[in-house]
Order: C-alpha cells, then sequence, then structure tokens
C-alpha cells in the first residue's frame, strides 16, 4: 500500500521560519497593526520588483480591483466595460453593482488567454471605456496586440494578475504593462499573506494617490482646501514616523471640503503583520516559481504521448505558472470529473478548476440571454468536458508529480 503524503496544497506557497519572525518582530515593536511601516517597506519592495512607479497595498484583489475601477471612473451607467469569460466572479461584481455595461470576450482556443480579435470587434461597434483581462494560470497574454488597441481605441487596461505575480511579458514584469494591475496573495496564490491580501500597482500618479485615499474609507471628488482651526492641535499630535507613512494623518480630513463626491471610499487595508509576512514571501518568489516551473517541465515531459494538450505560455513570455491545465483530446464530461476524482484521492484533498465561465455567475446571466451564448463558446466547451488542473505547488517533489501524472495517464488510457 502506499503511504506517500501528500503537503498541505491549500497554501501555495512555502511557509518558512522567516515568516514566523517577520510576525514576532511587528508584534513586538509595538508599531500600529493596521498602518505600520511594514506596509510602506512591503509596498516600496514590490513597486520595485515590479518596475512600477506605485504600489498600494490593499485587503485583497478584490479591494484592489474596486478601487481601480472607482480611480479610473469605471463605475457609472455610462461606461462600458469587457471582462474575459475566465476571470473570477468578484472581478466583475463592482461593475454589476455599478450597472455599469458589461460586454463580455471569449478567449482563444490555444493558451485560454484573451480573444483579441473578439475583443477589437467589440472595439469596432461602440465605445470601450475599460478592458480587464486575466493573465490566466500565470500566463501573460499578448500585451503588444493589447497596448496596440488600447492606443487605437482609447480605453483603460486593467489586469486581473491574481495567478500572475511573477510573470513577465517580453522581459517586463506583469504589473508594469498596464494602467492598472491587480494581484492576490491569498491562501492558494504563489505567495500568501496570511490568507488574504493584494496589491495594486500603476505609473500614473494620479490613480495611485485616488487608491490610497479609497482603501481607507475617503472620498474623492471635487475638493476645496482650507485651513483648519484645529491644525496646530493635530500637528502636535502627530509623530515623526506618522508623517513618513502614505497613511491619513489626523487631522488631515479637516483640511478639506468636497462640493462634489465622485467616489466613497471604504477599508481595504493590509495589516501590518501580512506586510512583514509579504515581504518575506516576495524575497522567495522567484525561487518558488521556477519550482512550479520544474514541476511543468516534469509534468509535460510525462504526459507526451497521452493525447492530451498542455496549456503553455505564449512566445516571448514567462509564467509564474500558478496553474497547470491540460486538455483531453476530446470534449468528456464523464472522463474530466473522473480525472478530477482521481486527482483528489490521490493527494487526500479536493482540487478544483478554475474558473468557471463567469457568465454562470448569477447576476451576469441576463448578459447571456441578450447577447449570444455562441459568443463564448470556445471556453465553455473547453472548461466544462476537456480542462483538467494538476496539482502544482513548490511543495510538491518527484515521488508526488509520478503519482499524479501515472494515475492521469492511466485514466487516459481507457
Amino acid at each position: 500500500m502506499d503511504t506517500t503524503t501528500f503537503p498541505n496544497l491549500t497554501v501555495g506557497a512555502t511557509i518558512t521560519v522567516e515568516d514566523y519572525e517577520a510576525i514576532l518582530t511587528v508584534l513586538r515593536s509595538e508599531q500600529s497593526l493596521n498602518r505600520g511601516k511594514s506596509i510602506n517597506d512591503f509596498e516600496n519592495a514590490f513597486a520595485t520588483y515590479i518596475n512600477s512607479g506605485n504600489a498600494i497595498a490593499t485587503s485583497s484583489c478584490t479591494g484592489a480591483l474596486k478601487i481601480s475601477y472607482q480611480a479610473l471612473g469605471l463605475l457609472s451607467p455610462s461606461k462600458t466595460v469587457i471582462i474575459p469569460i475566465n476571470t473570477f466572479w468578484n472581478t466583475v461584481a463592482p461593475l454589476v453593482e455599478a450597472n455599469v455595461n458589461i460586454e463580455i470576450c471569449d478567449v482563444e482556443k490555444d493558451q485560454l488567454l484573451v480573444n483579441t480579435e473578439q475583443l477589437e470587434s467589440i472595439c469596432r461597434k461602440k465605445r470601450v471605456d475599460g478592458v480587464v483581462i486575466t493573465d490566466f494560470g500565470g500566463h501573460p497574454n499578448n500585451y503588444n496586440e493589447l497596448l496596440n488597441l488600447r492606443t487605437k481605441y482609447g480605453f483603460y487596461l486593467i489586469t486581473d494578475a491574481a495567478h500572475a505575480v511573477g510573470s513577465s511579458y517580453d522581459s517586463k514584469k506583469v504589473g508594469s504593462l498596464s494602467d492598472v494591475t491587480c494581484f492576490s496573495f491569498s491562501t492558494l496564490k504563489n505567495m500568501v499573506t496570511l490568507g488574504e491580501g493584494g496589491m495594486l500597482t500603476t505609473d500614473d500618479s494620479r490613480i495611485a494617490n485616488m487608491a490610497l485615499k479609497l482603501r481607507e474609507s475617503w472620498s474623492t471628488g471635487a475638493q476645496i482646501e482650507h485651513p483648519s482651526l484645529y491644525e496646530e492641535e493635530f500637528e502636535n499630535l502627530r509623530t515623526e514616523e506618522q508623517n513618513k507613512l502614505k497613511f491619513l494623518r489626523p487631522g488631515d480630513s479637516l483640511k478639506y471640503s468636497m462640493p462634489e463626491i465622485h467616489n466613497i471610499g471604504t477599508n481595504y487595508k493590509m495589516t501590518t503583520i501580512q506586510a512583514a509576512v509579504g515581504i518575506t514571501q516576495l524575497s522567495r518568489l522567484e525561487h518558488n516559481n521556477e519550482l512550479r516551473k520544474n514541476i511543468s517541465e516534469y509534468y509535460v515531459k510525462q504526459l507526451q504521448g497521452s493525447g492530451c494538450r498542455v496549456i503553455t505560455p505564449i512566445e516571448n513570455s514567462k509564467s509564474s505558472w500558478h496553474l497547470f491545465n491540460i486538455l483531453l483530446p476530446n470534449r468528456d464530461l464523464k472522463k474530466q470529473l473522473e480525472l478530477l476524482e482521481i486527482i483528489n484521492r490521490i493527494t487526500k484533498q479536493d482540487n478544483v478548476n478554475r474558473y468557471w465561465p463567469v457568465v454562470d455567475f448569477p447576476p451576469i446571466k441576463p448578459l447571456v440571454a441578450k447577447n449570444s451564448p455562441k459568443k463564448y463558446k470556445n471556453y465553455t466547451e473547453i472548461y466544462f468536458g476537456r480542462m483538467v488542473s494538476l496539482p502544482i505547488n513548490p511543495k510538491l517533489d518527484v515521488n508526488h508529480c509520478q503519482m499524479i501524472s501515472s494515475a492521469v495517464i492511466d485514466k487516459l488510457k481507457q
């Protein structure tokens, strides 16, 4: 009987003594747990890593996306935003809530990335204000084509890079290519910040300044600055450390009146402990992504001749390999579900394909009724009956991967 024990796959990154020490350092320092220095340090380190002008830490990727839409002025019924069919529903939820005119774009069949021909077809027919793309599985989209379309049609380009921390296109890190990019550090991702966490990157200082306000309950809009009667009193309350941080300081809100409000912020701050762990996780990201790449290469070699096709990155790009997806030779829903069941039995954990078509998100379904479902057949036909995600995690060793790939191959032969 095989007694191989699989590591916990519900955490996508390695957790080491460095992470424990980072937590204890924050707690022992007695600094603020939600506005501490570690948050600025993490933002600066991440901006340097990505080569982005600004990085703003948030409580989640969902929060970063909501802030991005607000800062870009996209949350209005008068705006049109294109979303990819293979994104997470939280990417879409703020747009639905604001009654934005949403257009859904299918993927191309090879790498499951946005179908730029269909995207341009939508742009030709109507004014498009924003385009959201997902670097699915960590594989970057064709940014050359997308940036050319952005120049041609004048829309904002937003990347949902929840899968793509550490990925690059044309030697440029994802996060430095779009108008705004949003990352996730939740539990399954390539780097984690204690369960949840996100980051927004942008080279536009105007967007960054608005995002800083929106993440901690400020509003944006027409603003009139005036002297505060209590300015002197608050100056005496502020510490030197508070003046160095990017957060609001005591009394700042009393300096302004707002005759016109465009957006109301809420609390999307990352905690100091999360940021401290983010710094140590970031220092190991390249190594862990390399381990994921090694696993992907092992799977590819093992699966040769099996008849299935591996979803690989496009030319001139480097993937974070957040997901390892294969496509069955033919559409076979029964075999797809049996393979997932086999993988779950081997690993003794629940593994699922991500993401199911966003058109199945209940608030989006009316759009499918209004538009032709045939527009989205590439991804729906692949997701239901062909796509299988194999576990890929830096904690897996050769024995784990051999067990998984052998079981998949045996099933494919049946």
